[in-house]
């Protein structure tokens, strides 16, 4: 995501951009008070943008996979190791795929294994702010009434805006650790922990490949630490009438209000450890439409006949998006949206 100091040095050389066309422009004549219609294109920044996530239910955990117990030939990927499928299809019950991380996970002639393949929690958390968001803008519009230093007109707007609200805070939730074991071979010693074997089936220590569950583990109160990310894009349409005053030869004020429609799409994704130790990843997809309205003001500096630069406020509310997915919701709130934009505005 770009950030604060990428934000001025965009606006850093659009001023310098604006410096030098309006030195170029001022040969060309004067602004043209007879324009009919207006076209812009410039950098549009949001505030005031907020998000909110929350978690309620039992989750599944992606990274453990205990698979089927009691039969050979399966895989199975634990908190703190994995028994897998070589390449000789564990040819005689063994495998030589399999690796563990502690040292007493060895005991009486096996290999133990933890898994933890699901928790219960409910938190509610409120994202980072990470504001200025840095997107762009077009519009036009054109005069359907015109005074001596008045018009009435109308216009049609787009912005387009990349959000990423994030939240990694801490909460509490209750898991059961299973332990399953696996048999070592006679006269069978593993390598020290921690150890990752390999596919190959050959020269590597065996493992038994048929598990046991040893130990149904009782509910207990663990940390879950990482973070849950939204990162969206808001496509904002909006189209209404405006109001365009000559406060000077060389500067206009335009304002304008009407209905807007917002298009926010993008991914929910999350990234947990477990009670330090088991790891927990996943995303889905967010899409929805928002309607609200705005109201803007815009003042423009007439540097040529046909070329201006512009800076503009603009207030729109669009209400809150919600995702939601297997009990996590995420909500972006954007009923207090302001946007500020500058740029260059063609009047022909």
């Amino acid at each position: 995501m770009l950030n604060f100091a990428s934000h001025k040095t965009c606006y850093g050389w659009l001023g310098a951009a604006a410096l030098i066309s309006a030195s170029s422009f001022s040969t060309h004549g004067q602004y043209d008070p007879d324009w009919t219609r207006n076209f812009r294109v410039g950098l549009l920044t949001g505030f005031n943008i907020k998000g909110d996530f929350k978690m309620n239910g039992a989750f599944d955990i992606s990274g453990n996979r205990v698979g089927q117990l009691g039969v050979g030939g399966q895989n199975h990927l634990f908190d703190d190791g994995y028994v897998r499928v070589d390449r000789t299809g564990n040819s005689g019950g063994y495998t030589t795929f399999w690796g563990y991380e502690r040292p007493d996970q060895v005991q009486s002639g096996q290999l133990l294994f933890q898994s933890t393949s699901s928790f219960e929690a409910a938190s509610k958390a409120s994202g980072d702010d990470e504001a200025p968001y840095l997107g762009f803008e077009l519009a036009y519009g054109g005069i359907i009434w015109r005074g001596e230093r008045m018009r009435i007109g109308w216009e049609f707007g787009f912005g387009l805006l990349p959000i990423t609200i994030s939240d990694d805070s801490r909460f509490s939730a209750t898991v059961q650790q299973n332990t399953y074991a696996f048999d070592l071979p006679g006269g069978v010693i593993p390598p020290s922990a921690p150890y990752n074997g390999s596919a190959s089936g050959e020269q590597q220590p065996l493992l038994g490949d048929v598990g046991t569950l040893v130990d149904a583990g009782d509910p207990m109160q663990v940390n879950v630490t990482g973070s849950r990310e939204l990162e969206v894009i808001l496509y904002a349409f909006r189209l209404g009438p405006t109001l365009y005053f000559d406060l000077h030869p060389a500067v206009g004020l335009t304002v304008g209000a009407g209905p807007a429609v917002g298009l926010v799409t993008g991914n929910y994704r999350y990234n947990e450890l477990i009670a330090g130790e088991t790891r927990n990843r996943g995303d889905f997809d967010a899409s929805e439409f928002l309607f609200g309205g705005y109201i803007n003001a815009m003042l423009t500096y007439h540097a040529a006949r046909n070329g201006d630069f512009y800076l503009g406020a603009q207030y729109m509310p669009l209400g809150s998006a919600e995702f939601s997915e297997s009990g996590r919701t995420a909500k972006l709130d954007l009923s207090g949206g302001i946007y500020i934009s500058a740029g260059i505005n063609w009047p022909f």
